[in-house]
């Protein structure tokens, strides 16, 4: 708060352009000119609520590859299963077993 006073009070009082008051405290004038609009900081604000992970998932509604192993499934099929996952997580709008998609029912 003390620097977006001091920027302001330089260009207000002491008459230094937005470049030269940039300048002097290394910040953009774009911002110079953001702080001189605004009498306090104007602060963070959410354009979206936050995503909140459902805490109590059992392991059918996740997906996971645990397979890959020089027995079990090769890595370029882990691969693509994921992108598989991803995609259809993606259109759907879901994932787990709602999904419909797992090692070997694609």
């Amino acid at each position: 708060m003390d620097d977006y006073l001091k920027v302001r009070y330089a260009v207000q009082i002491e008459g230094l352009s937005h470049r030269e008051a940039a300048r002097r405290y290394g910040i953009d004038p774009k911002t110079v000119a953001k702080m001189m609009r605004f009498s306090i900081p104007p602060g963070y604000r959410r354009t979206k609520p936050p995503v909140k992970p459902k805490l109590d998932q059992d392991n059918a509604e996740k997906n996971c590859i645990s397979n890959v192993r020089p027995i079990g499934i090769k890595p370029a099929e882990a691969g693509a299963l994921t992108a598989a996952i991803l995609k259809t997580g993606f259109e759907k709008g879901v994932g787990g077993v709602a999904l419909g998609i797992g090692f070997g029912r694609q």
